[in-house]
């Protein structure tokens, strides 16, 4: 009787065993396409100088988007969001330039009476065509993710592109 269960506690075991995931054999290969991901830049901007003494920088890539805020010589606070947590992309114009807003709802800032605030974060003084251009890329980016895109499947150029006629808005110039 005992030598019985033995045999059935074993196979238990085993279909246990099958069924546990182990470590993926193409986890190299995956984690080498996400680092060549980040690293193609499909956007990249500055603010105008003479408006502002440090140009803070914006930069996109297939994975994120980069704020490399300066203040000072030799300075610089780097803020990165995922694509997949963009909440919103806000532009506030002026005659000359605009301001690039961007929402990010990874970690709620506050809870003020039934409102969510998310964290924020901002560019300023972009050239106007800038700032309507890395927005339109930035909300086709969020659509392409919500939908699973796979980026792998087009050229940067291409990509660029289909993000870009995606994420343009009625009023876009």
């Amino acid at each position: 009787m005992l030598s019985s269960g033995t045999v059935f506690a074993s196979s238990l075991l085993d279909r246990a065993a099958d069924t546990v995931p182990g470590p993926k054999q193409n986890q190299p290969q995956e984690l080498a396409a996400l680092t060549e991901q980040s690293t193609q830049i499909l956007f990249k901007t500055t603010g105008v100088f003479p408006f502002d003494f440090f140009p803070d920088e914006l930069i996109i890539d297939k994975t994120k988007v980069s704020i490399l805020q300066r203040n000072f010589f030799w300075s610089e606070l780097i803020k990165s969001v995922l694509i997949k947590d963009v909440y919103s992309v806000t532009i506030e114009t002026g005659p000359l330039f605009a301001h690039l807003v961007i929402s990010d709802n990874s970690t709620p800032a506050t809870l003020q009476s039934d409102e969510m605030q998310f964290n924020t974060l901002m560019i300023r003084y972009l050239k106007r065509s800038e700032a309507f251009r890395a927005r339109c890329i930035l909300q086709g980016m969020k659509i392409a993710v919500e939908q699973n895109v796979d980026f792998d499947a087009y050229s940067t150029q291409e990509l660029l592109e289909q993000v870009e006629s995606l994420g343009l808005a009625k009023g876009d110039r």
